[in-house]
């Protein structure tokens, strides 16, 4: 037999490599749909699922700060709050109160004509009557009253002020001061005080 029909007899070469190349192609394309494709899946998925764990605690963390932050605050206006030499009179002592504003007018050469106080009102932590004062005086002497109530009564302010007057008699000058005094908180509200005018 020659040569030439020895070769005849074989497949040729290009049919074989076809044959297992396709065979090759659909073994990798079932298997990668099979085993690996679903393998890259729930590797993808772990790697989402541990990425947002770690998203889940950092904000964890922050939040626990922030926490940890706010509870120092407190903790330290707490501290303040009673270091405080600002302690707040008991709504009962209004006529000490009133007393002490009429005393300071009178000592400053204002002249009151009324001192009234107001409804209370009450807060979380304090409570406020407000204070009207009306009477006459130099505008000079009201100035300075604003600037001793301020001194001596810290937890008084002055919430509005009138003045008027006549340029002919500066002692004639008339006024009216709307004070607020802070007093501790109070369980009750909404209704005036008992107070006497301080003579």
């Amino acid at each position: 037999m020659s040569s030439k029909n020895r070769f005849n007899d074989v497949p040729a070469l290009s049919e074989i490599d076809g044959a297992g190349a396709s065979l090759l192609v659909v073994l990798t394309v079932i298997f990668y749909f099979a085993a690996f494709r679903p393998l890259l899946d729930r590797q993808r998925s772990e790697v989402a699922q541990q990425h947002e764990l770690e998203i889940q605690r950092i904000k964890a963390e922050q939040a626990s700060l922030g926490l940890q932050s706010a509870r120092d605050h407190l903790a330290s206006i707490r501290g303040a709050i009673s270091d405080s030499p600002q302690k707040l009179a008991p709504v009962r002592a209004l006529n000490d109160r009133l007393a002490g504003i009429t005393a300071l007018a009178t000592a400053g050469g204002l002249d009151l004509a009324d001192i009234r106080p107001g409804v209370v009102a009450a807060a979380a932590h304090y409570t406020t009557v407000p204070i009207s004062l009306v009477g006459t005086g130099r505008f000079q002497d009201c100035v300075r009253y604003v600037h001793e109530l301020h001194q001596r009564f810290s937890d008084t302010t002055v919430t509005a002020l009138r003045l008027s007057g006549n340029p002919e008699d500066p002692a004639s000058s008339s006024f009216q001061f709307e004070l607020r005094w802070y007093a501790a908180p109070e369980r009750t509200t909404g209704t005036a005080p008992q107070a006497s005018l301080p003579r």
